[in-house]
């Protein structure tokens, strides 16, 4: 690691160039990254899918995320990959960064529905992939969602028409 410096001096004129070098340490294991569905669980046809992929390492590790989407002919302007960003965390003398890689895909349409693959790769080459599976559902396709937190309370949430029938046996 340092600065290093070249020189060029000839009839009196100098000229020099600085770099500066880090070496990083060989890594043998990358974590696999996270998939978040910042849009939302349900997406319809017409609507714009958000998915965010991250990864927590290491902060002397370097890592590129990437997209692997079901649809190959998704592009721009409807595809959006912005620019990552990495933002640098300390956690009980752990000097960590995570890393975020959005995806936004505007105008969905079923042949959006599939497999979404994050793939990340540090440095040293190591791999992982994170898939989520997105459906895509019709404009007037109605869906229900059930789940529970703690031991009693049951949420819903249910697409076009909102009434649901319980039955308990």
């Amino acid at each position: 690691d340092g600065q290093y410096w070249c020189m060029a001096n000839m009839q009196e004129k100098l000229s020099e160039y600085g770099v500066s070098l880090n070496v990083l340490m060989q890594t043998s294991y990358v974590p696999p990254p996270h998939i978040n569905r910042t849009s939302g669980s349900h997406v319809t046809v017409g609507e714009t899918l958000i998915l965010t992929c991250s990864i927590s390492v290491n902060w002397n590790v370097m890592v590129s995320l990437s997209w692997n989407l079901p649809n190959k002919r998704a592009r721009q302007p409807r595809l959006l990959l912005p620019d990552p960003i990495s933002r640098n965390v300390s956690m009980g003398g752990s000097h960590l960064k995570v890393v975020e890689q959005k995806l936004k895909l505007h105008k969905v349409d079923k042949e959006d529905q599939g497999n979404y693959a994050c793939i990340v790769t540090d440095h040293s080459n190591n791999q992982q992939t994170r898939r989520e599976f997105i459906r895509i559902y019709d404009r007037d396709q109605s869906f229900l969602r059930v789940w529970q937190d703690g031991y009693s309370t049951f949420h819903k949430s249910s697409g076009k028409d909102d009434s649901v029938q319980w039955v308990v046996e």
